[in-house]
């Protein structure tokens, strides 16, 4: 019998309690900083729609704000979705299985009607013998690769090839759902137990299970350092969106995969961040929790985005190599990541003379 994560069916309620949970966490259940944050977030629509609802008063000049930005949300995320359509239609013509990740096809799935949860970039997934046809497929297309000269790094350390076109969102074609931490998700796996999904917007496309993308978005979280509040609100949806998981199979293909400790971290990151996220007492008491939270206690001491430095980058190591499973994982990752950084410091030193500019001669 699986070990199910609740004995009740999800109401729509409870992705608003999170939400405000989160936000009160935040600190941004104020009139005055509530609009302006959820644009930073990318989620322009939850300020109108807390107003709506009586959570939050905004000011007339403050809503007025907020509903342009919700417009102008509505209008770039319904070219992504079209961009997304037109690809998934030249890819399914040319024979090509694929899988949308993440997305508008998420954002239509787990978020609430009134919020425009907004996307940066479409993620596709084809296994790596199709990956050359649908590269050319994109070319067909009018995209081209947006950095040529990382084409070759990318396929040895990445996880995938980033392509773009005048007018149109940045396109992420994987050829490995996610690499990183010491683990890599199986492509061939991933497609074959993938599913069909129609929404009321987006397209036609298929769509990871609902276990594996569950891994799937806990090993990209914490692959990123939890560094957008978004993608662990995406996990928590996702969490809530059904009442029974298999966790019996899925802590097994989480060891298989080498993401238990992904799934720990994003764990304790919900936690902290949303409040009540739980996972059933037998899933909590197999994953390596006490050591998680000291990993996210390290987290909590980063500055924000926008500050680097090297006590930044240190930390975010230390984070990283703590989420790898075992030693070899850890060794791997450090591997992965030595080698990251030898191809990308040519491309990093050359940015960076562009952004000093020429030398000054006395």
């Amino acid at each position: 019998m699986p070990i199910s994560a609740a004995t009740t069916e999800p109401t729509p309620d409870q992705r608003w309690t999170l939400l405000l949970s989160w936000l009160g966490h935040r600190g941004w259940l104020t009139p005055t900083d509530c609009a302006a944050a959820l644009h930073r977030q990318g989620l322009e629509g939850l300020a109108l729609a807390l107003h709506d609802r009586g959570n939050v008063t905004l000011a007339p000049a403050v809503r007025s704000q907020a509903e342009q930005w919700l417009q102008a949300a509505r209008l770039e995320q319904g070219l992504y979705t079209a961009v997304l359509g037109e690809v998934a239609l030249a890819l399914q013509t040319a024979g090509i299985d694929h899988v949308a990740l993440k997305g508008p096809i998420l954002a239509d799935r787990l978020w609430p009607a009134p919020v425009v949860r907004r996307c940066s970039d479409l993620d596709l997934l084809v296994t790596p013998g199709d990956f050359p046809i649908a590269e050319r497929v994109l070319t067909q297309l009018g995209f081209a690769l947006a950095q040529p000269k990382k084409a070759r790094s990318d396929w040895q350390w990445h996880q995938h090839r980033a392509w773009q076109r005048p007018l149109s969102p940045l396109i992420e074609l994987h050829f490995c759902a996610f690499r990183g931490l010491g683990a890599q998700m199986p492509t061939a796996d991933l497609l074959a137990r993938s599913q069909p999904w129609q929404g009321a917007y987006a397209p036609q496309t298929r769509i990871l299970t609902a276990m594996d993308e569950l891994l799937y978005l806990a090993a990209h979280a914490a692959g990123h350092h939890f560094e957008r509040d978004v993608w662990l609100l995406d996990w928590a949806m996702l969490l809530q969106s059904q009442a029974v998981w298999p966790w019996d199979q899925g802590l097994v293909q989480a060891e298989h995969w080498r993401v238990r400790q992904a799934l720990a971290a994003t764990l304790v990151a919900a936690q902290e961040l949303v409040g009540g996220v739980q996972l059933p007492q037998g899933v909590a008491a197999s994953l390596p929790l006490p050591w998680q939270r000291r990993v996210q206690t390290w987290r909590n001491t980063l500055n924000p985005l926008e500050e680097h430095g090297l006590r930044r980058y240190g930390l975010h190591l230390a984070c990283s190599a703590a989420t790898c499973d075992g030693a070899q994982p850890t060794l791997r990752w450090l591997g992965q990541t030595l080698g990251k950084t030898l191809a990308e410091a040519p491309t990093w030193l050359r940015r960076r003379r562009d952004r000093q500019g020429p030398r000054s001669t006395p």
